[in-house]
């Protein structure tokens, strides 16, 4: 982001708590009021999370071709660390970056073997990452073949994306079902307000039907969660 971290707090900060003020002035709800205050809190950090998601995800898909990028310049004899540089500019990428950084860092006098932990505790729920940085950790610390190493890492990459898709096509059905089953009680409060006003003016007209509906909603958000962690399998 291009706004510094004390921004990113501040601004959701000021605008959840003078929108909490004015929904509490307006309706007189103190959870209402609070609900409205934790919704602009979270979405920016959901938004973050999303980001967050997205660069992990380019960084991924981006390997094997950083991968054979970096194997052409070692057969035509080039060094490890010209090899990297070489694939830091072609690629524009998040990957490309992160390669940079590596580079950059090693031409200051960083340890080779600094700068590649420094890109796994950057990305730590990344186990391919880990095994890239851990290939040119290992062959400059106990020699080897650096090329057929990296080429059957990107191949285990590769074979790692064939099985991602399958979990995916495998777990659609349960990802599905919790969309649908979160959906389902939602509908059914708008449909009954608009064919039958009186039985949800029994909900909403009330201090203990508004308190069911935001147990229910607390309910629903938490039962949504429980059923894509359900159906997520981590490889």
């Amino acid at each position: 982001l291009k706004i510094s971290p004390k921004t990113f707090i501040a601004v959701p900060g000021i605008l959840a708590s003078g929108l909490g003020i004015a929904v509490f002035a307006m309706t007189g709800q103190v959870i209402a009021a609070i609900g409205v205050s934790a919704l602009i809190i979270t979405l920016p950090l959901l938004y973050v999370v999303w980001k967050k998601k997205q660069i992990q995800t380019k960084i991924i898909m981006e390997m094997p071709d950083a991968i054979g990028m970096v194997v052409r310049s070692l057969k035509i004899g080039m060094a490890v660390d010209a090899a990297l540089k070489e694939a830091g500019d072609a690629l524009a990428g998040p990957l490309g970056m992160e390669i940079k950084i590596i580079y950059r860092e090693m031409a200051v006098g960083i340890p080779f073997a600094d700068a590649f932990q420094g890109f796994i505790r950057r990305y730590p729920a990344l186990p391919d990452v880990r095994l890239f940085a851990t290939a040119f950790i290992l062959q400059r610390e106990t020699g080897g073949n650096l090329a057929r190493i990296l080429e059957t890492l990107a191949q285990t990459i590769r074979n790692r994306f064939v099985f991602r898709r399958q979990i995916k096509t495998y777990t659609a059905e349960a990802r599905l079902s919790a969309i649908i089953i979160s959906l389902l009680p939602v509908l059914f409060a708008l449909v009954a307000a608009v064919t039958n006003p009186d039985y949800i003016g029994k909900l909403t007209g009330t201090a203990l039907g508004r308190a069911m509906i935001y147990a229910a909603i607390c309910l629903e958000v938490a039962g949504f969660v429980v059923m894509r962690r359900m159906a997520k399998v981590k490889i």
